[in-house]
């Protein structure tokens, strides 16, 4: 009651000194995050990865190794993702700027031939004449004019992205002790939950773990391999269809997936936009075929490749991602559906053993 009242009175502060303690803790658990991911090439590439029996002093090398082979393997993919989606959004957005000034005045002088029932709107438009160097002149003025909030804003941002850029440096050192030292960091773990917690009480927290990587790692190596997928048959699509910017929505269209649910929706909002500004037709086609691409996702490729492995119903997935975003934005949308998979799993499991001990005891 007294611990109660304490909470209630000082609980900004105890927010605030949480909200520190995470602030510090942010790179050493963005390390444990990455080492989880990269765990996951990183047991394939061992398992895969044969010592010969005549030279074994090949074994200490093992694993620097495979560390090396998974950093380059997600470097590759990244690099190669960027390079195909920056260019193509930089010569959109070329194309935006210069069809700006063209698309109003043929809306003007759209209106300025259909306006014949109200000569008041027809004269307005005809005197309607926008003066694009003027309109620059002024824009220049007003930045110029706010130079002082701007180069603040400037130098906020450019503080925030370093500090990330440092906790993303730090949290990848982190993860790459943790791969290289992580049998002996487990059984130290071990050791530590041995002495000080019951064997009940480590038997259960254990399965839970187990399940938790299982789900996890089924998971996103579901997630990945259906995001290719549909990423590579929406390419295929794209250019049977001679569409614009294939490659590049196909790349898009493939990394919006890794969302559940919600990435369809972005990744055909993102593609329709890039190609609207190209031919609008085509964007129309692109939307058409990209609803009929995403039915046979839901339906043959999604339950085959992810949903088998997940084993969570829909109603659950929706309401995972929903909460999962409102409280930690896309990270959420994709930690939400196989951390619920693993609570839903978890309760299905005690709740069966549950009731086969009262069945029992009943008997």
């Amino acid at each position: 009651m007294i611990a109660g009242c304490l909470v209630l009175k000082y609980f900004e502060e105890l927010v605030g000194f949480a909200g520190g303690i995470l602030d510090v803790l942010t790179p050493l658990l963005l390390g444990c995050v990455i080492a989880y991911i990269l765990n996951i090439v990183l047991r394939f590439l061992e398992k895969h990865f044969q010592v010969p029996q005549k030279q074994k002093w090949l074994a200490s090398w093992k694993r620097p190794v495979c560390i090396l082979l998974d950093l380059g393997i997600i470097v590759l993919i990244l690099t190669a993702v960027v390079g195909l989606v920056l260019p193509e959004i930089v010569n959109s957005a070329k194309l935006l700027g210069e069809s700006i000034p063209t698309v109003i005045n043929d809306v003007i002088n759209f209106l300025s031939l259909h306006a014949v029932e109200f000569p008041e709107i027809q004269e307005y438009l005809k005197d309607f004449q926008l003066n694009w160097p003027k309109i620059l002149e002024n824009m220049l003025g007003f930045a110029t004019s706010g130079i002082g909030s701007l180069f603040s804003s400037a130098i906020t941002i450019a503080g925030e992205v370093f500090g990330g850029v440092v906790n993303l440096g730090l949290g990848f050192i982190f993860a790459i002790y943790l791969l290289a030292n992580k049998e002996r960091i487990w059984e130290q773990m071990g050791r530590l939950c041995r002495a000080y917690l019951p064997k009940r009480v480590r038997e259960v927290g254990l399965e839970f773990l187990q399940l938790t990587d299982d789900t996890f790692s089924s998971f996103l190596v579901g997630q990945c391999t259906e995001a290719v997928i549909l990423g590579v048959l929406c390419t295929i699509g794209m250019l049977l269809l001679r569409l614009p910017y294939a490659v590049m929505t196909g790349v898009v269209v493939g990394v919006t997936a890794l969302v559940p649910i919600v990435g369809a929706f972005l990744g055909a909002a993102l593609g329709a936009f890039m190609i609207l500004i190209v031919d609008p037709m085509k964007a129309l086609i692109f939307l058409v075929f990209l609803v009929i691409l995403q039915q046979l996702e839901e339906n043959l490729i999604y339950p085959r490749v992810v949903g088998s492995s997940v084993g969570l119903p829909g109603i659950w997935v929706l309401a995972a991602v929903t909460v999962g975003g409102g409280l930690a934005g896309v990270l959420g949308m994709l930690v939400g559906v196989p951390l619920a998979a693993t609570i839903y799993k978890w309760i299905g499991r005690r709740t069966r053993l549950r009731l086969e001990m009262i069945g029992n005891t009943k008997k």
